[in-house]
């Protein structure tokens, strides 16, 4: 965490200092180390214990301008700001990833305080290409990254995950180091898959294959081929909305096909300027699909979620489009 404060000697003008104790990163590099190992939202990833990281750079911005310092030997750092609003960011060396626990901060007056936790992490990438049997791109396919030990426990809810491009590349990143199991429909509910559940083997076979990640590494797997006898199904369409409004960036969901149960699959899709969107999905199998959007009310000028209907769709091959309608009216 962080602290805001001034003294003193230090309310000159409105100027107050920003002082922290400690970002943390993981001790991915001290082998002799003891390891406190703790499982990250059932993906099974252990993290090592938490140490100062040495060398971040610790960033105020704001409409008073923009401050900076870098944590020393012990994790610390001090930064003088004006009163005012600011956004916090952090800057650590490549192959690591940082963020602040609260990224907006405010300083009303040349004593006030505040704290955040500051974390810094290791930033290893996996990436691929998703491809049928027939050597065709798969794009829109939700790729996930799980612990090899945990992927086979009755609950397993991969957290590391990405959406593969219209090439059907994906990177997978911000992943700690360790081995790694790859494929798609990989959560686990009561020991069972919501769908079929389809694992990268680098021969193409049965087999899945574990990935070695050091820390901060990228590791390139290549093709990942999805079995004929499973084969790729496309959901797609069009978003508009009842007020006419421009969707660009709204997000369009897959749910398990149970009401009771609104299990979402995979990352959502987001339209392009026209609406347009493509997720990939397994044939055969039913979903449920909606769409969804923050938006500012303008009566009241706080933020509210409006959606679509849902419609419940089975995974078949050259399906005709959707047309999802957001209900912005009131």
């Amino acid at each position: 965490m962080y602290e805001l404060r001034s003294s003193e000697a230090e309310q000159v003008g409105d100027w107050a200092r920003a002082r922290r104790r400690g970002p943390w990163v993981e001790d991915d590099d001290e082998e002799d180390e003891e390891i406190e190992a703790w499982d990250d939202d059932e993906s099974g990833v252990t993290r090592p214990r938490r140490l100062p990281y040495v060398g971040a750079t610790v960033m105020v911005t704001g409409s008073a301008g923009h401050f900076s310092s870098v944590t020393g030997a012990d994790g610390s750092f001090e930064i003088h700001a004006p009163v005012g609003e600011y956004d916090v960011t952090v800057e650590v060396a490549p192959g690591r990833y940082g963020g602040a626990g609260f990224p907006h901060v405010t300083l009303p007056d040349p004593g006030a305080c505040a704290e955040s936790d500051i974390f810094v992490h290791s930033d290893g990438h996996i990436s691929g290409r998703v491809i049928d049997a027939d050597r065709r791109p798969v794009a829109g396919l939700t790729v996930e990254a799980g612990a090899d030990a945990a992927v086979n426990q009755p609950f397993f809810a991969p957290r590391y995950r990405a959406r593969t491009a219209a090439d059907g590349t994906f990177t997978i990143s911000e992943l700690p180091p360790g081995p790694y199991a790859v494929g798609f429909n990989m959560r686990r509910v009561s020991g069972y898959g919501l769908y079929p559940r389809v694992l990268y083997s680098s021969n193409n076979d049965a087999s899945p294959s574990v990935i070695a990640l050091a820390a901060g590494a990228h590791v390139a797997i290549g093709d990942f081929v999805v079995p004929a006898a499973i084969g790729i199904a496309r959901v797609t369409g069009l978003v508009d909305r009842d007020d006419h409004e421009p969707v660009a960036g709204v997000k369009v969901f897959l749910e398990v096909d149970d009401p009771q149960s609104m299990t979402l699959v995979g990352e959502p899709a987001v339209v392009d300027a026209r609406g347009a969107f493509a997720i990939a999905v397994l044939p055969g199998y039913r979903y449920r699909v909606f769409a969804e959007s923050e938006v500012t009310d303008p009566a009241s000028g706080n933020p509210r979620i409006i959606r679509s209907d849902v419609v419940v769709v089975t995974g078949v091959r050259d399906a005709p489009p959707l047309l999802l309608t957001l209900k912005a009216a009131r």
